[in-house]
């Protein structure tokens, strides 16, 4: 049997075995609501699409764009709570990870029958893993030589990094042709556009328009109080307000890619995503995504000027965009003037408290931290709060908790349940790594960020116009992220995939560029 048999064969008996297991599911499941049957029956197809359709590892590329920022997932409560009333650790299973899943074993099939390299091992997973291999280090030493009581969460913490790495490596490795990068733009533009449309949408109708309609949870938008005036903020699938602009200022980057082509319908569709976006962000009223992408639009202007690479009909599109957005912003001029220049009614002392937080961890264990994912846990056994009972407090329409000793929280109130109580983090990404992982683990950290700029520096010079170009995008996305995370919280899978991805496609043109160069 020749080796295209061998591959239809096992192909055709991988289809069949998760045929099977779908079906087991769909079995188990027989009493629950039939949205999710359908929703099972739906995903069997799907995989079943995937495996049977040449360009696969395309496919899947694709969908996992399509997919990730609808947020269809399940929360598994993984670990009790580290105080009595607040709720334990989760991990957050996506629908998207099926589509990882997936492209593992596509990567394995190639391996095996085309011998191909399983993961591409570059200077980026390496720092993933020190990083990795650092958290199982200093959970080591908290465990074995101070004997910590604060690092329970540590586990699940270092789970997070694996599946971090794990992402990147899967993705990275998937993107091989410069048409796998194409097909991931064109996905980009189709749902950043869905996104947008989606904002707008919640802004005009004071309602979120995601899952929480089909069960049955509160729809209303998450709203900001200054100085007594409440703001509606839009919003789309992506969860809170932030986490919307923080896809939107890092996706919608990737699109310069599109606006190198020749096919001038297809570059006009982009520049009109690109506005979309662009006013998305606007309405979510998310100061970090203003002010990160001002600075990354002036950074993308000074390096096209540099090297006259916009045309007379690109400075007259730029300039009928600027003047769109210009509109908006003056609709919107005295909500956004109080946006900036005012703090969030009782938001902003909390943010406060969680910096001044971190930096007291930080002094306790400058070297190796307090442990990943431990910023709560050891929040409250170095500092433990009182035993006054946890009243709530109305404030802008919405109820809120006062801080348990010095971990700042939040609630969410589900239809006749209990508020669900958890403890926050610092808003502060270099914080939470100088805290949680020490001195070390954030060098690490900046590193990682230091090899993307410079791999998206180097891509920008390449001689293909797409990969050109986006290499540009990766500079303006590295200084997104960068100024973000001074500013908004990184501590879930979802979010740190949201800035990852991107990311990881840029390295993957710069892998591409190096080959293009030197033909």
């Amino acid at each position: 049997m020749d080796l295209q048999k061998q591959r239809s064969v096992l192909e055709g008996v991988f289809v069949v075995i998760v045929t099977l297991v779908f079906s087991l599911f769909i079995s188990i499941l027989g009493a629950a609501a039939l949205k999710f049957q359908i929703a099972f029956a739906v995903g069997l197809f799907g995989v079943i699409a995937i495996c049977l359709i040449p360009a696969r590892r395309t496919l899947c590329l694709c969908l996992w764009v399509l997919i990730q920022p609808l947020s269809i997932e399940k929360i598994l409560y993984t670990a009790p709570p580290i105080w009595p009333t607040l709720r334990g650790l989760e991990i957050v299973l996506n629908a998207a990870d099926v589509i990882l899943i997936i492209l593992f074993i596509i990567l394995v099939f190639e391996k095996l029958f085309l011998n191909k390299k399983l993961f591409v091992w570059d200077k980026k997973a390496q720092l993933l893993t020190a990083l990795l291999l650092w958290g199982i280090f200093t959970y080591g030493i908290h465990i074995g030589f101070y004997h910590s009581e604060f690092v329970n969460s540590a586990p699940f913490g270092i789970l997070h990094l694996f599946r971090n790495l794990l992402f990147v490596l899967i993705i990275g490795s998937a993107i091989q042709t410069r048409t796998d990068l194409f097909w991931i733009f064109i996905s980009v533009a189709v749902i950043v556009l869905i996104e947008s449309i989606l904002v707008y949408l919640s802004f005009a109708t004071g309602e979120a328009f995601n899952f929480s309609r089909l069960l049955g949870l509160p729809t209303q938008l998450q709203q900001y109080s200054t100085g007594g005036e409440v703001v509606s903020r839009g919003a789309g699938t992506l969860g809170v307000p932030n986490q919307q602009a923080m896809f939107h200022a890092t996706f919608t980057f990737l699109l310069l890619g599109l606006l190198s082509l020749k096919n001038a319908p297809l570059r006009t569709f982009a520049l009109i995503v690109i506005l979309c976006s662009f006013v998305a962000v606007i309405f979510t009223f998310s100061r970090s995504a203003w002010l990160s992408i001002a600075l990354a639009s002036m950074l993308i202007t000074v390096v096209f000027i540099k090297r006259n690479e916009i045309t007379p009909t690109g400075w007259l599109m730029g300039s009928l965009v600027a003047i769109l957005l210009i509109g908006v912003l003056a609709a919107l001029a005295q909500p956004m003037i109080d946006r900036l220049t005012k703090g969030d009614d009782g938001a902003t002392d909390s943010r406060v408290r969680m910096i001044m937080l971190a930096k007291d961890l930080a002094v306790q264990y400058p070297i190796i931290g307090v442990g990943a994912s431990g910023f709560a846990e050891a929040g409250l056994s170095l500092y433990p709060p009182g035993q006054k009972e946890t009243e709530w407090v109305p404030l802008g329409g919405k109820a809120i908790v006062p801080p348990l000793g010095r971990i700042e929280l939040a609630t969410s109130i589900m239809p006749n349940e209990k508020p669900i109580i958890v403890p926050l983090p610092v808003h502060n990404k270099y914080l939470l790594m100088l805290a949680e992982f020490g001195i070390v683990g954030l060098v690490i950290w900046l590193m990682l960020f230091r090899t993307f700029f410079v791999e998206a520096k180097q891509c920008s010079t390449a001689n293909d116009p797409l990969l050109r170009f986006t290499g540009v995008a990766g500079m303006a996305i590295v200084l997104v992220i960068m100024v973000y995370m001074l500013l908004d919280l990184f501590a879930d899978d979802k979010t740190l995939q949201v800035i990852l991805f991107p990311l990881t496609a840029v390295s993957a043109a710069y892998r591409l560029s190096l080959k293009s160069n030197k033909t």
